[in-house]
């Protein structure tokens, strides 16, 4: 099994953020009492019972008391950015389609819960959190960001860092919209640039195939409660 290098990713991005003056939050830093409460309400990322813990966590604020979490998820092995569905959406739980083999070290049956891809792939994980805070605060909206890496040089610092950014609000009824932006530099997250980035933020909008999916989804529910 190849070895993970999540923590010297980590490191890396923490330096970025520090060179760029950025105060940023760790595992178990609080932003404030609201994000954390809410952090703490929702079920872990494997499910059940557990608390919730982002690897980094930002709080950017404009001069208007606009206030927007980022939370940002860690790993560190090959291909293990973000895991998309056929329809390029982030997955998160989905169902098992088969019984466990007997003996397994995580029995389940087929169409129980499958937590994987929220534990496994830094972008998803991140997701997970957005929404546990939109879930369960009064925050309208949240920037979820995985990060990444696969590689190490001689002297032990990442050769090959990635990250890829989305936004989140209920005005967009929790559909993630991708900051590209924000894929190559955290320069967007300094207080100077802070009225650009909640600009770019205000243009991403559902596009007409999303609202037509949303439509089709409420649907379904109100069918299902019938």
């Amino acid at each position: 099994m190849v070895r993970s290098i999540e923590e010297k990713v980590e490191e890396y991005f923490k330096s970025e953020l520090d060179s760029l003056g950025i105060r940023h939050y760790g595992k178990t830093g609080e932003i404030n009492s609201e994000i954390t409460s809410a952090l703490r309400q929702a079920e872990s990322k494997s499910g059940g019972a557990g608390n919730n813990y982002p690897d980094i966590q930002l709080l950017l604020e404009d001069n208007h008391s606009r206030r927007v979490p980022v939370m940002i998820e860690a790993k560190g092995g090959k291909n293990k950015l973000e895991k998309l569905d056929k329809a390029g959406q982030i997955v998160q739980v989905t169902k098992f389609g088969s019984n466990s083999k007997p003996n397994a070290k995580n029995p389940h049956k087929k169409g129980d819960p499958n937590y994987s891809a929220i534990t496994t792939y830094a972008t998803n994980g991140a997701l997970h959190y957005g929404n546990a805070i939109l879930d369960n605060s009064d925050c309208d909206e949240v920037i979820i960001m995985g990060i990444n890496g696969t590689t190490l040089d001689t002297e032990g610092n990442l050769k090959d860092p990635e990250q890829k950014a989305y936004y989140i609000s209920k005005a967009n009824a929790g559909v993630p919209k991708h900051i590209r932006q924000l894929d190559s530099s955290f320069d967007l997250f300094k207080q100077i640039n802070i009225d650009t980035l909640f600009g770019i933020l205000d243009k991403l909008n559902l596009n007409d195939r999303e609202l037509e999916k949303i439509k089709i989804d409420d649907c379904k529910i109100n069918l299902n409660t019938l």
